[in-house]
């Protein structure tokens, strides 16, 4: 009687630590700052995240991602804080800051040769313009509760739900929209050459 050999279980920080390490050794600029923030799992977000001290990531998006896709998200992460991105929301809607912000980060890695997972947000018009600037043209002001407050100052967890979305639904639009729409990184590439 043969015994089925049991599966090993995935070492999903492990998957991401190989990532970070191969970023350093590819780009040392980018796997240096990844090496500064250390890696927290979170099941409860859907990709990635960062507050600019941490990354926290969702095992199960680790797991879908190929290698070159972590580094590309790694870097994603890091980009929002060496852009500042997690301190210069001010009272600005919170998804809609994140919107924009991956609109101008996601460019510059693709063009840099990175890999994004399928549904990164990508669109050529924002090519070359600062989060403000973006934020500005996709921002629609939603209702709010009277009081409520409407962002905050330093520190803020800044979340990718819009890399790697499974469905895409949640941070595209729909075709009739003026808003622009979520695609994959090698989409965007052979478009335009810009996400």
């Amino acid at each position: 009687m043969a015994r089925k050999a049991k599966e090993a279980p995935v070492d999903v920080k492990g998957l991401l630590l190989k990532a970070r390490s191969q970023l350093l050794l590819d780009e040392a600029f980018f796997g240096t700052l990844a090496l500064r923030l250390p890696l927290v799992e979170d099941p409860s977000c859907d990709t990635m995240w960062v507050d600019g001290t941490k990354i926290g990531y969702n095992p199960d998006f680790v797991l879908e991602c190929s290698q070159e896709e972590l580094k590309g998200t790694l870097c994603h992460e890091v980009l929002h804080v060496a852009n500042g991105h997690c301190w210069r929301r001010g009272d600005r809607d919170e998804e809609d800051w994140n919107r924009a912000c991956d609109y101008v980060i996601n460019p510059i890695l693709l063009d840099a040769g990175f890999k994004l997972p399928e549904g990164a947000l990508v669109d050529p018009r924002f090519k070359g313009k600062s989060a403000e600037e973006v934020y500005d043209l996709i921002h629609v002001p939603k209702p709010s509760a009277q009081g409520a407050p409407q962002g905050g100052q330093g520190g803020q967890q800044f979340s990718d739900q819009s890399i790697g979305s499974p469905s895409g639904q949640s941070e595209g639009q729909d075709e009739e929209s003026d808003q622009p729409q979520g695609s994959s990184g090698s989409e965007a590439s052979e478009a335009s050459n810009d996400p």
